[in-house]
């Protein structure tokens, strides 16, 4: 039987405790897993590795979620790398929303979280 190769997703998101939640989640639906909790380090990591996901907050000291993926979005290598967004904010403008590939909420149980995940990836 053929190996199926793991999808791997960055977690961006300053909240070390929420990082581990969600890669646990993931790890134990067959991920690999990065972290990073700064948009610096986000930034570093994607130039570095390839990616199949950005799991990513809104809400961060140093930089708004959206501003990264502003970032992302402009990076020919990475412009169509699927971005789910990981938060318990709300979009609020209709365009953001048009840049992203998903929103699940914080905290959602675990089945949501890969459901959406699953989703965005087409498995």
């Amino acid at each position: 039987m053929e190996k199926q190769i793991k999808k791997h997703v960055i977690i961006v998101d300053d909240s070390r405790d929420d990082r581990a939640i969600a890669k646990k989640i993931l790890e134990k639906n067959n991920f690999l897993v990065s972290e990073a909790g700064t948009w610096l380090e986000a930034l570093e990591l994607l130039g570095k590795k390839d990616f199949d996901l950005v799991l990513l907050d809104l809400r961060m000291p140093d930089m708004d979620g959206m501003e990264l993926l502003g970032i992302i979005r402009r990076n020919n290598n990475k412009k169509d790398l699927p971005v789910v967004v990981y938060s318990s904010y709300e979009l609020a403008r209709s365009e953001d929303k048009n840049e992203i590939n998903g929103f699940i909420e914080k905290y959602c149980e675990p089945e949501k979280l890969i459901k959406s995940i699953n989703q965005t990836l087409g498995l």
